[in-house]
């Protein structure tokens, strides 16, 4: 026994140890850029704003794309009636350690607004209208080539303040319970939708995320691999029914794959197999959307899901754009 707890400890100190060196890295690649936005008063509505030009950019090219589709690439999502999609905006705390910045409800919500623009071109991931709408989510509906598609949209913080959302004098019960709450939609999600995207961290393998960031609880997770639990254990309890599942989270295909795939073998797959920026994965999952409604073929596939922002990595040199997802399609 002494042993086996001898070696947990081990674990975890290589866990928090990880956990210090990725909190290390800024969430784009210029160090100095990074600074700047950690120091710099956090405002939601421009951040909202910047969310949705990406989203925007996204939405030109893709409206440009042909109209010819591939529905036998698409199987069982080409063939169902209706379309029931269901978006999770994980509790998305910035990189930058000592940073209070949470922005996946401004993420969300501009996602939301987006898919409400009107259509252009041969873009079907929009003109969507509210059909309810709460505290934290928001449902939207249209009627595409027949088939209605709903889409529904939650994210989990209840501030853009971090320090807010953990202190027990000011908004941690109401965060912890909203934190229970989403963890608790996306597990019955897993078991009812036709499609499922986790937009946020994989935590190192700690994830999916939709709790506060705590070192201890992140490397118990990590050893105990809980969150991934509810994963695994809804797909388990309704294996045939979800049709597609999207992990929009930094290496997800290495953490997540290979246990999703156990269990659901047939199931359609969305997942990055290096770290991905926020501004890249709302700009893919809009992409991905957007081809499963009009089931593209997988040519222009891999466009929708190459994001249009390009990352810096020295100044004036930019990232070469590229596939940001691996599509593990099954044409079941």
């Amino acid at each position: 026994m002494k042993r086996e707890i001898t070696s947990l400890l081990a674990l975890t100190c290589v866990f928090m140890t990880a956990l210090d060196s990725a909190s290390a890295r800024p969430q784009r690649s210029q160090k100095a850029q990074a600074q700047a936005e950690a120091e710099r008063p956090y405002n939601p509505e421009a951040a909202f704003e910047e969310a949705l030009e990406t989203l925007f950019d996204q939405g030109d090219k893709l409206s440009n794309q042909s109209n010819k589709q591939c529905p036998k690439e698409h199987g069982a999502l080409a063939r169902s009636k209706n379309l029931d999609i269901r978006y999770f905006y994980g509790y998305s705390n910035a990189n930058e350690e000592n940073n209070p910045i949470v922005t996946d409800s401004v993420e969300a919500r501009a996602m939301a607004f987006a898919l409400q623009h009107p259509c252009v071109g041969t873009l079907a991931a929009c003109g969507f209208t509210v059909k309810s709408e709460t505290e934290h989510s928001v449902r939207l509906q249209k009627t595409h080539e027949g088939r209605k598609i709903s889409v529904s949209i939650d994210w989990t913080s209840v501030s853009t303040d971090n320090l807010a959302n953990t202190d027990p004098s000011r908004l941690a019960s109401k965060q912890e319970a909203r934190s229970e709450e989403i963890k608790r939609r996306f597990a019955r999600a897993l078991q009812t939708a036709d499609v499922v995207f986790y937009v946020g961290h994989s935590r190192g393998g700690a994830g999916p995320g939709f709790d506060t960031p705590a070192k201890l609880a992140d490397a118990f997770n990590w050893l105990t691999r809980s969150p991934l639990r509810i994963m695994t254990d809804s797909l388990r309890e309704n294996p045939k029914r979800l049709k597609a599942l999207g992990l929009l989270a930094c290496e997800s295909d290495k953490y997540f794959r290979r246990s999703i795939e156990e269990i659901s073998p047939y199931l359609t797959l969305f997942t990055t197999e290096d770290n991905i920026l926020n501004i890249s994965g709302e700009q893919v999952s809009l992409g991905i959307l957007n081809s499963i409604m009009t089931k593209k073929c997988d040519r222009e596939f891999q466009q929708a899901v190459t994001p249009e922002y390009r990352e810096e990595v020295s100044p004036g040199k930019f990232k070469k754009r590229k596939p940001e997802v691996r599509i593990i399609r099954r044409a079941v």
